[in-house]
C-alpha cells in the first residue's frame, strides 16, 4: 500500500515554558498543509499553555496538556499513546530543532522506500559538529565520522538523540511505554536505541536529512543563577545517565569517571567548584522540575 502522509504519519513535539511561536521545529512545520501534529506541553506557566492552546487550534494540531513538567520520557509515552491506530510512524522533535527547506519531501520519500526499516534515523548537527548519530562504546558516546556513517547505523553500536527520529509503530504495542520513565530528561533516547537494536534486534536506517539541533548548555553565562540552573541540570543528567548505566549493565566505575570529568570542565567553564560535588552525591530520587532543553 503506497505512504499517505496525512494519513499515516504524525508528529510529535515536547514543548517547555515556550511559546509554540518561539519553537524552531513548529516555524519549520510552516507551510506544510495537513500535517498531523501533536503539541505535549509540558509547561507550568498557565499563561504559556493557554497561547500555546490557540496556537495549536489556529495551526490544526493537538494540544496535549501534561499539567506540568512531567519529564520527556512520561511526554513520549502519552503522546504515542494517543494516536490514532492507523498511524504508521511517527516523528518526534525536540522544539528547538530547525528543519532544512526540503526536509519533508525527504522524508516522506523515505518512508515511501524504506518500508522494512523500524527505525530511521537523520544527522543532527549542533555548531557545526555532528552529534546525532553516533557511536556507544560501553557507557559511553563517541562521535561517527561522516564518511562511515553507513556503516554506524548499521552496527550494533549505533546510538542517536530522539529529535528527528522516525519510529515504525507495527512493533510498537499500543499499550507498552517504550521510553523508560524512570529516566526524567537525559538518556531516554539512548536507553530507547537500545532496548531496540541491542534487545530487540530492530532495523535501523538512515534517511539523508540535515537537522540542526540547539543546546542552551553550550551557552556561557556566569552569573550566579545560572551557575545554579547549570548545576542542577547537571544533576539531572548525572542521575538519568547513573540509572541508565546501571539498568543496561554499563558498568560502574567507568560512568562515574565520565561524570567526574565533566563536572571539571563544568567547573572551569562556569568557575565554580559546586559542580565537582554532583558525581559523588546523585541521588535516585525524582529530580527537581525545570528547564528541559
Amino acid at each position: 500500500m503506497q505512504f499517505d502522509p496525512q494519513n499515516d504519519l504524525a508528529f510529535v513535539v515536547v514543548i517547555y515554558n515556550r511559546q509554540c511561536s518561539d519553537s524552531e521545529t513548529l516555524t519549520s512545520f510552516r507551510g506544510q498543509s495537513g500535517l498531523r501534529a501533536l503539541v505535549v506541553d509540558n509547561s507550568d506557566s498557565r499563561e504559556i499553555k493557554a497561547i500555546n492552546v490557540d496556537y495549536c487550534q489556529e495551526m490544526g494540531y493537538t494540544h496535549l496538556d501534561m499539567g506540568g513538567n512531567q519529564g520527556l520520557s512520561k511526554a513520549y509515552n502519552q503522546a504515542l499513546s494517543l494516536l490514532d491506530d492507523h498511524i504508521k510512524y511517527v516523528v518526534l522533535f525536540d522544539d528547538d530543532t530547525t528543519l532544512p527547506s526540503p526536509y519533508f519531501d525527504t522524508l516522506f520519500q523515505a518512508l515511501s522506500q524504506k518500508s522494512d526499516a523500524d527505525i530511521l534515523l537523520p544527522k543532527v548537527m549542533s555548531t557545526g559538529r555532528l552529534i546525532s548519530p553516533c557511536i556507544r562504546r560501553g557507557s559511553l558516546f563517541f562521535k561517527a565520522r561522516s564518511g562511515k556513517l553507513s556503516q554506524v547505523v548499521s552496527s550494533r553500536r549505533v546510538s542517536a538523540i530522539n529529535s528527528g527520529m522516525v519510529i515504525c509503530l507495527k512493533r510498537i504495542p499500543k499499550d507498552s511505554k517504550p521510553f523508560d520513565e524512570t529516566l526524567f530528561l537525559d538518556c531516554i533516547d539512548h536507553d530507547f536505541m537500545y532496548n531496540q537494536n541491542i534487545v530487540q534486534h530492530r532495523i535501523v536506517e538512515l534517511y539523508e536529512v540535515i537537522l540542526d539541533q540547539r543546546f542552551s548548555d553550550r551557552i556561557t553565562n556566569r552569573m550566579p543563577e545560572e551557575k545554579t540552573i547549570k548545576c542542577r541540570r547537571f544533576e539531572i543528567f548525572a542521575r538519568d545517565y547513573l540509572i541508565f548505566c546501571r539498568k543496561n549493565q554499563l558498568g560502574f566505575f567507568i560512568p562515574r569517571l565520565y561524570l567526574a570529568y565533566r563536572a571539571v570542565k563544568l567547573s572551569v567553564r562556569h568557575r565554580s567548584f559546586r559542580f565537582l560535588t554532583v558525581p559523588f552525591g546523585v541521588k535516585s530520587k525524582a529530580p527537581m522540575k525545570m528547564e528541559t532543553d
